[in-house]
């Protein structure tokens, strides 16, 4: 009897191993579990695997759903985990044009932070939220080492960092949206797209045109503020408002330093909503 318990434990022993390599084998080069002081696995990282570089644009998606955190890559299912188990989630991009959508429907934005590094290309984010919003906080640092951005959201403690991402279209809705941007000079242009209504920010940093970020997003209900500060009146940024319909009812506010300047290149419908 014991002889014949101790083969029948080796026997499973070996088919679970096997079965966990399996496991493995499929996805140890698209997810990854960090560990915390505690050792307890607070971080999903997530790539593209064999799709990394391989000249075409990858897809990652992230969602929630009925309490697990969902991540896709080229429309493939690469992890699922339940919010309770992590804090922060890590995308990290190729050097192929990356879009990443993040559907974050409600409540997951108060429990985990998200990392965007999009690597080389032009890459995108869509954020979506299910949710109303009391404000939007995006900064953007132009550094040596491309665009930078950490957007924050009102009252909720997670954050969303993005490295390398040129585009942002928000599918959200706010009483307010800043954006503050530092990080050298830069050309900054608000216009509005007429067919859809929706605005659209470019920041140029003119020290190196190869970095720019574009900003997509619905008006705000109540204020939009483009904050150009450096702290130090060492940049010179230019503002520029190309022209906005007058169903834009927000209020429009742009500060900056003495050395920045604010121009009014086209026509504009502001103040006659």
């Amino acid at each position: 009897m014991t002889v014949g318990s101790s083969r029948a434990r080796q026997a499973r022993g070996q088919r679970l191993r096997k079965e966990l390599y399996a496991e493995l084998s499929i996805t140890q080069l698209e997810t990854r579990r960090v560990l915390n002081g505690d050792g307890v696995a607070s971080e999903l990282v997530v790539d593209a695997g064999e799709a990394s570089g391989d000249g075409q644009g990858d897809t990652f998606q992230i969602g929630i759903n009925e309490g697990q955190v969902e991540v896709s890559v080229n429309g493939e299912l690469v992890s699922s985990v339940s919010q309770s188990e992590i804090d922060t989630i890590t995308i990290q991009g190729t050097s192929d044009d990356d879009t990443v959508m993040a559907d974050l429907g409600v409540g997951m934005l108060d429990k985990i932070d998200i990392n965007v590094q999009g690597g080389e290309g032009q890459d995108s984010l869509r954020v979506i939220t299910n949710e109303y919003l009391e404000s939007i906080i995006h900064s953007i640092n132009h550094s040596n080492t491309g665009p930078h951005s950490q957007i924050q959201f009102n009252q909720l403690d997670a954050s969303i960092t993005l490295g390398g991402m040129e585009n942002v279209d928000y599918d959200s809705s706010t009483n307010q949206f800043v954006v503050q941007i530092e990080g050298g000079s830069h050309d900054v242009t608000l216009d509005q797209d007429t067919a859809s209504g929706r605005n659209r920010l470019e920041i140029l940093n003119t020290s190196d045109v190869s970095e720019s970020t574009t900003l997509s997003f619905a008006s705000p209900e109540s204020r939009l503020e483009i904050d150009t500060r450096s702290g130090e009146g060492l940049d010179q940024d230019r503002v520029s408002l190309h022209g906005l319909e007058a169903t834009f009812d927000a209020d429009l506010v742009i500060t900056g330093d003495q050395t920045d300047s604010f121009h009014l290149t086209g026509d504009t419908g502001l103040g006659h909503g």
